[in-house]
């Protein structure tokens, strides 16, 4: 999933430009925060991170990022926002590394270890995924989306019970959150409840309708609506 930087494959104009761009763009992005910086400095007011991370996709990001690290050390945050870029990037070990850094530097950081548990889950990895989303829940027990997520994964390991019980807190935590109404549809449609698995889903299309969750809501519904008319 890396890009090759090493401007070896030629295939024509077109194909070295574009090879050759992400490289001087970050040179260019990280110029820029510095300048952007140091005039902060000058100014006598400090930016914030997430400020200067503000608008950059992954990639840009990881260059920045990396080059706090080298300029003046690394710290929980600059390591969770590593860790999160990688994650958007889909290279779960390199943000796994990166938010188990912060978590070195800041035992109590709770996106740190919710974000891990989701990286576990996705790899299969489920001791590690129920370690960090217990984690998680133990430093902000109303937390809807790991209470969801661990749900979810007891669920997939045939433990109906404690699956039920994180899934019926989540839904007392914030019965207007989407996520756990969403697993709750694929209860009921595992049970063969139709009906109540698409009344599940249109709450989620109600509740939040430019979400992901909605449009794989819709297609959960169609499919759905497709077997009961068998």
């Amino acid at each position: 999933m890396n890009i090759d930087k090493s401007g070896r494959t030629r295939t024509s104009g077109k194909k070295t430009d574009r090879l050759n761009w992400f490289p001087f763009h970050c040179v260019i992005i990280i110029l820029f925060l510095v300048l952007f910086i140091f005039s902060s400095i000058c100014t006598g007011q400090e930016i914030p991170l997430d400020q200067q991370l503000d608008g950059l996709t992954s990639k840009p990001r990881i260059a920045y990022l990396k080059y706090l690290i080298k300029e003046k050390g690394g710290d929980p945050d600059i390591y969770f926002h590593l860790g999160l870029a990688f994650q958007e990037q889909m290279e779960g070990d390199s943000a796994i590394f990166y938010y188990e850094k912060a978590i070195a530097e800041d035992s109590v950081m709770f996106k740190a270890f919710a974000n891990m548990g989701v990286l576990h889950d996705n790899m299969g990895n489920y001791l590690g995924a129920i370690r960090n989303y217990r984690k998680a829940i133990e430093l902000q027990p109303g937390a809807v989306l790991p209470n969801s997520h661990i749900a979810h994964l007891y669920y997939r390991m045939d433990n109906y019970e404690t699956a039920i019980e994180y899934l019926t807190k989540a839904l007392k935590i914030n019965p207007g959150h989407p996520q756990p109404h969403f697993y709750l549809a694929i209860f009921f449609w595992d049970s063969l409840m139709y009906q109540e698995a698409i009344n599940e889903w249109e709450m989620v299309i109600k509740l939040a309708p430019e979400d992901y969750l909605a449009q794989k809501a819709k297609e959960n519904i169609a499919m759905v609506k497709k077997v009961m008319v068998r």
